[in-house]
């Protein structure tokens, strides 16, 4: 076990770090919008994977329309972007951008291309510090074949990235050896649906084949293999930990089969959330006067939050498993008894509810729903944009509309013309005095308009992204 206690401060100059990067950062990719009927589309993106605080030449394909205005890319992590054209005498359809993430982030990102035209759907790729591995595209009726040499004795992990990718591929993992010969097969991985995961140690040293397709055959569908060379197997059992609430811990798997265990006092009637982020698929189970009370993290979403209401004071333990087994897996956890009682999502109810054009002034109908941890408060929402908080009508939960709303923001008069708006819901209550804040969610929203999508990054969850379009121009705001 390998964690890091980070202090409030530590949290707090991050967070303002992060949201000076994300601020500055997304008001250099802002620019003219006339119309969302054309919007620039990414087709292909590689590698889908980058190696953080280094840079990275990514080739992006797709409907770029250089005439109405070179491209610009917006990310949802920190990081220093340039854009060029391989071919400069004909700037269609392929552009590579030298990407540079902030050191030190994991898990995933998005990857978004502007124009004068409007906004691509988001395009996912991973954060790997090891990028051992290769992409590939399926071709129609025939598999992709990835040759390579292992040793004798040599215990291999591989594992597609497709669904978490917000790809459509369903794949098959086969295992050949030189001779064509299959040793080993994999289809979906019970705990991460379509996307499998194959290990295999190697009885001999020579030349093998990785044989991946999809399980359809369909071409065009995309993905990626992570490689990674199991070396050690022995789990080493470390003691427990004791930490304060609220805590936000750096930790690591480092070996197969790994349990990290951690300590900590819960008052009677705290409301206990456990965040976890990072590479690793965490398994949390919440122990108390030794048994289990609450387990969180078994496949639903890769990073299931834990949340549990205590009801009785004393010590808790916690513990840390990788669900799907793997070694050499980042966590990060945030142990907090101040995060919000209830979660409130955007619902999807139309074809477009993740893109909006309105005018200076205009409204924009944000369709909402909640669910509640056992409290029966009011709970209001506020919004967000470039000129700060902006004015909300019908923006509470409240006795008669518990569980769904349909808030109205209000777009400044004075909002520049022609520019992306990108609007930030939160939600907010009061319970026996204490304040609860949190990001509205949107993985029903863009469930609904990426259908390959197994879950939503929680680092993209309440935002809404508004083109403002001249006063004279027909509105689309729902």
């Amino acid at each position: 076990m390998n964690c890091v206690l980070i202090n409030h401060k530590d949290r707090k100059e991050r967070r303002n770090m992060n949201r000076l990067f994300l601020s500055l950062f997304a008001i250099s990719a802002l620019f003219a919008v006339h119309s969302l009927s054309a919007k620039p589309q990414i087709d292909k993106l590689s590698p889908r994977s980058l190696i953080p605080g280094k840079p990275n030449v990514v080739r992006i394909v797709g409907k770029l329309a250089p005439k109405d205005g070179v491209p610009k890319i917006w990310t949802s992590f920190p990081c220093k972007v340039s854009l060029r054209y391989p071919d400069e005498k004909r700037k269609t359809g392929l552009v590579e951008a030298v990407i540079v993430p902030q050191a030190g982030l994991s898990d995933y990102g998005a990857v978004r291309i502007y124009n004068r035209e409007g906004v691509s759907r988001p395009s996912m790729i991973r954060f790997d510090d090891n990028p051992s591995g290769f992409d590939f595209t399926a071709a129609e009726g025939k598999p992709h074949v990835h040759e390579f040499e292992a040793k004798k004795g040599q215990h291999l992990e591989f594992e597609l990235f497709a669904e978490r990718l917000h790809s459509a591929l369903d794949g098959v993992l086969i295992l050949q050896d030189d001779e064509g010969k299959e040793l080993a097969f994999v289809d979906d991985s019970e705990e991460i649906g379509m996307d499998p995961l194959l290990r295999y140690r190697f009885e001999r040293a020579g030349k093998y084949r990785l044989v991946v397709h999809d399980v359809q055959w369909r071409g065009g569908v995309f993905g990626r293999v992570k490689v990674r060379d199991l070396k050690q197997q022995i789990a080493e059992t470390d003691g427990p930990i004791d930490v304060d609430v609220p805590s936000r811990i750096a930790g690591k798997i480092d070996k197969i089969g790994d349990e990290d265990l951690y300590h900590f006092q819960l008052k009677k009637g705290d409301y206990l959330t456990v965040t976890p982020s990072g590479s690793a698929v965490a398994l949390l189970d919440l122990n108390l006067d030794g048994r289990r009370v609450k387990r969180a993290g078994t496949g639903d979403s890769d990073h299931e939050p834990l949340r549990y209401r205590a009801p009785k004071g004393g010590e808790y333990s916690l513990s840390v498993r990788e669900l799907l087994g793997r070694s050499d897996q980042d966590y990060t956890l945030d142990i907090r008894t101040d995060v919000a009682p209830f979660d409130v999502q955007i619902v999807a109810k139309g074809k477009k509810d993740d893109r909006y054009a309105v005018k200076p002034g205009g409204e924009v109908e944000v369709h909402l729903r909640c669910t509640r941890y056992n409290i029966d408060v009011n709970i209001n929402v506020k919004a967000y944009g470039s000129q700060g908080e902006y004015k909300c009508k019908n923006y509470a939960f409240g006795k008669n509309n518990k569980t769904s709303v349909n808030v109205f923001v209000v777009l400044p008069e004075d909002l520049p013309e022609n520019e992306l708006e990108v609007l930030e819901l939160k939600a907010w209550c009061k319970v026996n005095g204490k304040e609860y804040i949190t990001k509205v969610g949107s993985s029903d929203m863009v469930r609904r308009h990426n259908k390959t999508i197994s879950h939503y990054p929680a680092w993209l969850d309440g935002q809404v992204l508004v083109s403002v379009i001249p006063k004279g121009k027909k509105e689309d705001k729902k």
